[in-house]
């Protein structure tokens, strides 16, 4: 069996230690398995050299540059669990420099990713996954759903209040410094921020759905419909910051607020 729990101050606590985590504490409410009962109902296999969980895949609800503890047992009893490891949240997203090359059933599309104030454009993320063989820097493909919209970073002043309205990056104070928690900070802003149809007409982005049967991957995720045929028009210049969200409702929403996350800018 398999659970990940989160990092605390005990997490580094000998395994055979009664109070370690992996033993007193429920497994981390960012796990989210296809089923309740998942991570209890799958073996790792008979092989005893490595264990692996793929046939129902957890998804770890997560923002950026987050940890949790990996927990292993041989029997269903919480004193059995011990850590055997750490798992690490990606660092950034990152962003592809076109929409992929695909062709419709008039032309070959290949469009940029928005970069001009005016100039319609595509927004794409990418994996890094670029061939068979997996680098040390690539990151997982990407599968389902998600949504993204975009928030002027240095731009719009609709922070604060009254006459002392200032853009999101002086309102935060990253003008002067990019504290350890700005990950943290912009998480909170793209929980809190209304998307402004002033700074895109499309605003959240068109949905970004991998084609294909459940649990298929793609090395993009295009936000451009289902059809993957629709592109964004950012009206104003500067940074613009980008929130994204991956745990979509049957009706096509972010399910909760907070599982949208800053992926960069």
């Amino acid at each position: 069996l398999i659970k990940y729990v989160e990092v605390t101050a005990d997490s580094d606590l000998p395994s055979w230690t009664d109070s370690h985590p992996c033993k007193v504490t429920a497994e981390a409410a960012a796990a989210e398995w296809p089923t309740v009962s998942a991570s209890e109902a799958l073996s790792g296999g008979v092989r005893a050299d490595y264990k692996a969980w793929y046939q129902q895949p957890v998804n770890i609800n997560k923002s950026l540059k987050q940890r949790v503890d990996v927990c292993y047992s041989n029997s269903i009893s919480p004193t059995y669990y011990f850590k055997v490891g750490v798992l690490k949240t990606a660092a950034q997203f990152a962003f592809a420099s076109k929409f992929p090359a695909h062709h419709t059933s008039t032309n070959l599309v290949n469009k940029s990713t928005v970069k001009y104030a005016g100039a319609e454009g595509s927004f794409t993320l990418f994996s890094g996954i670029v061939g068979a063989t997996r680098g040390p820097y690539d990151s997982n493909k990407f599968s389902g759903k998600a949504m993204a919209y975009f928030m002027s970073y240095d731009r719009e002043r609709l922070w604060g209040s009254g006459s002392r309205l200032t853009t999101m990056e002086a309102h935060l104070g990253f003008d002067k410094t990019m504290p350890w928690d700005m990950q943290e900070q912009l998480d909170s802003q793209c929980q809190r921020y209304r998307p402004s149809t002033s700074l895109l007409s499309t605003n959240p982005l068109p949905l970004a759905q991998v084609s294909g049967p459940e649990n298929t991957n793609n090395q993009y995720h295009t936000f451009s419909g289902p059809g993957q045929d629709q592109y964004v028009t950012v009206r104003e210049s500067g940074v613009v910051a980008v929130c994204y969200c991956a745990v979509i409702s049957d009706r096509g929403q972010c399910e909760i607020p907070s599982n949208w996350i800053y992926a960069g800018r």
